[in-house]
């Protein structure tokens, strides 16, 4: 993405943490967790500890379910920054930029 006002490269991390701050608690979480890992595979496990990390309970028991829910919901958040969430069985997730 570049800047409307100098026309130079925005870092994608930038994109993903400017982006994540007008999301929903979990989608807003999930990101940062993938954001600081931009283009590597966060396991669901590692995704799921870090944002029900201060829930007394560990989060709820279908996790997975919420992070999946959680990711395409950011992903359609994402789209018009020219980046998406890919998810890979047995991988995780990771953000990406779309391939042009």
């Amino acid at each position: 993405m570049n800047c409307p006002c100098c026309g130079s490269r925005i870092p994608a991390i930038t994109t993903v943490e400017r982006a994540a701050q007008s999301m929903p608690r979990v989608q807003r979480k999930l990101l940062t967790v993938l954001a600081r890992q931009f283009g590597s595979f966060v396991s669901t496990e590692r995704i799921g500890n870090a944002v029900w990390a201060d829930d007394l309970d560990g989060g709820p028991l279908n996790a997975p379910v919420c992070i999946s829910q959680a990711a395409a919901r950011a992903r359609k958040g994402l789209a018009p920054f020219g980046i998406t969430i890919e998810c890979k069985h047995s991988m995780g997730y990771r953000v990406k930029e779309l391939d042009a």
